[in-house]
């Protein structure tokens, strides 16, 4: 049955990693391309690189060296406190992975289509190192942490579709492209159209999104029993990146989830979330022969 699809990708973002490696690797997430200098931004983009980020707190505050954030644009978005694996296996990727590794630091994670790079991403950290093979390659998992702008943030993140990034705003010192990162979080700001019982409006959506999900894991579970699902602890209603964990491993356009991610009002994005996860159960509860949806229409 083809809504087995969900399943299959669900599970090949489990920590039974085999699979899905081979996956991301079909999908283009192994960079491809030489490194060449920006000549310009878009031909020298292809799936670059990637070095370290600092744990630490404020606006540019990167790597060790010059506090530049190691940049590594792959066709794929990746979400706070979402998990992502990786084959690393290209020389300048293996150093990158080692430095992060020795010195306990996260990359950032830009989504490209292969020449030009979204200025918008997440870092990420490495939460295991899987195996090590003697030839220097990685396979590693790895989760969303912070949320970035490679360049000015303005004052349109998240309200209009961001920019690919210029040639100015990278660094190629080092084998792999590097930043300065501009981390932002959810704009604070009251809206001025806020309504009364607002607060109330979004316990309920809090409550609907992780009832929406609930079932759809249920679903899943149901409909394919010995599968190895994602485990995760509940959600939690007062978790203010709520629509970032409730999409965790589950299938979604790249540049759906890439406009999920410079969002920066959380009603938004739950919102756009509940839509989804509800295409996805109207999927599942139906004999269509159609791909799994990835997006709201």
């Amino acid at each position: 049955m083809k809504r087995r699809e969900i399943i299959r990708l669900l599970t090949g973002a489990t920590v039974g990693l085999a699979h899905g490696w081979g996956r991301l690797a079909l999908g283009g997430l192994a960079p491809v391309a030489p490194h060449r200098a920006p000549h310009p931004a878009r031909a020298a983009q292809q799936g670059e690189a990637s070095q370290r980020g600092d744990n630490g707190r404020g606006a540019t505050e990167g790597g060790e060296r010059g506090g530049l954030l190691a940049l590594f644009p792959l066709r794929v978005v990746l979400l706070p406190g979402n998990s992502l694996p990786l084959h690393i296996f290209e020389p300048r990727y293996r150093e990158m992975i080692r430095e992060c590794i020795d010195s306990k630091t996260e990359f950032g994670v830009l989504l490209t289509d292969g020449g030009a790079i979204e200025p918008v991403g997440c870092t990420a950290i490495i939460t295991d190192v899987i195996h090590q093979y003697t030839d220097g390659r990685f396979d590693i998992l790895t989760r969303g942490q912070r949320r970035f702008r490679i360049g000015p943030l303005g004052n349109a993140m998240g309200n209009a579709p961001s920019t690919s990034l210029d040639e100015a705003d990278l660094n190629s010192d080092r084998a792999f492209f590097r930043g300065a990162a501009q981390f932002f979080e959810d704009d604070a700001r009251p809206s001025p159209n806020r309504l009364p019982d607002a607060d109330a409006q979004d316990d309920d959506l809090r409550a609907q999104a992780i009832d929406t999900h609930s079932r759809l894991m249920k679903l899943i579970a149901a409909d394919e029993p010995s599968s190895t699902l994602p485990s995760a602890p509940p959600p939690s209603a007062r978790d203010p990146l709520l629509s970032y964990h409730l999409m965790d491993g589950l299938p979604a356009e790249a540049e759906w989830k890439q406009e999920l991610l410079e969002l920066r009002a959380e009603r938004e994005r739950l919102v756009r979330v509940v839509l989804h996860l509800q295409q996805l159960i109207d999927y599942m509860e139906s004999d269509s022969n159609q791909p799994a949806p990835r997006r709201v229409v």
